[in-house]
C-alpha cells in the first residue's frame, strides 16, 4: 500500500528452488517439540495477545521471515538467551541497555508436531553451505535473505516452526513459531492473568 510505514514484501530469493530441495531432503529428520519457552517484551507488548500474535514480525520481517507474508513468534529456549536477544535488538537500534528497560520476561508452553531442527547435525549436513549463509547474513531491510527464504519455504510446506541458532548467544537456540500453522491450544502463555492488559497500541 502506498505510503505504508512497513517495508515491502521482497521477491522470492533467486535460490528458492534449491532451498526447497534441501528442505525436502531434511524431511526424514523432522521433529516434534514441546516444552517451556521464554520471551522478553516491552511493557505495552507483554500481554497475551501480542506475545503470541506474531503480527509485528509479519509487518516488519525478521531474520527467519520476510515482511508482509505470514506471522512468526520468536522465543528462546532459556531465560538468558531471551534477555540477550531483546537487548541485542535494542542495541542494533542504537539504544543503550539502560534506555531499553524496563522489559518484561515472559514464558509460554508449546507443543509442535513438525519443526525443522537446525541443531540436528544431520539437518546441518544436508543444508551445508546454506546454513552458514543463513547464520552470517545480516538482518537488514532489502532483498529476501537466505534465512528469510528458508523460513518462508518451511511455512509454505506446513512446518510449525524452526529451531535455530541464536544470533545473540553462541551455542544457544531459539524457536521460531508460525502461529497460522497451529491449532488452538498448541501455544499458550504461562500465567497470562499476571501480565499487563493490552494497552491499545498498534500491532505487536
Amino acid at each position: 500500500m502506498s505510503g505504508s510505514p512497513y517495508p515491502p514484501t521482497p521477491p522470492p530469493h533467486a535460490e528458492s528452488a534449491l532451498l526447497l530441495k534441501a528442505l525436502d531432503d531434511c524431511r526424514v529428520y523432522d521433529k516434534v517439540w514441546q516444552g517451556d519457552l521464554f520471551r522478553v517484551a516491552s511493557i505495552d507488548r507483554a500481554n497475551e495477545d501480542d506475545l503470541i500474535s506474531g503480527q509485528g514480525s509479519k509487518l516488519w520481517g525478521q531474520r527467519w521471515n520476510p515482511p508482509g507474508l505470514f506471522r512468526t513468534v520468536y522465543f528462546s529456549l532459556n531465560v538468558t538467551t531471551a534477555v540477550e536477544e531483546a537487548l541485542a535488538q535494542s542495541r542494533r537500534q542504537g539504544l543503550p541497555d539502560s534506555q531499553a528497560l524496563p522489559l518484561v520476561l515472559t514464558s509460554a508452553f508449546v507443543k509442535l508436531t513438525a519443526i525443522v531442527d537446525l541443531s540436528d547435525v544431520r539437518v546441518r549436513s544436508v543444508l551445508g553451505a546454506y546454513l552458514d549463509r543463513m547464520l552470517r547474513e545480516p538482518h537488514d531491510p532489502g532483498p529476501e535473505s537466505v534465512s528469510q527464504a528458508f523460513g518462508r519455504i518451511a511455512f509454505s510446506q506446513n512446518y510449525q516452526g524452526l529451531l535455530v541458532p541464536s544470533a545473540a548467544v553462541s551455542g544457544h537456540f531459539n524457536l521460531v513459531i508460525f502461529p497460522e500453522s497451529l491449532s488452538p491450544g498448541q501455544l499458550r502463555v504461562t500465567h497470562a492473568d499476571r501480565l499487563p492488559s493490552k494497552a491499545g497500541k498498534g500491532p505487536g
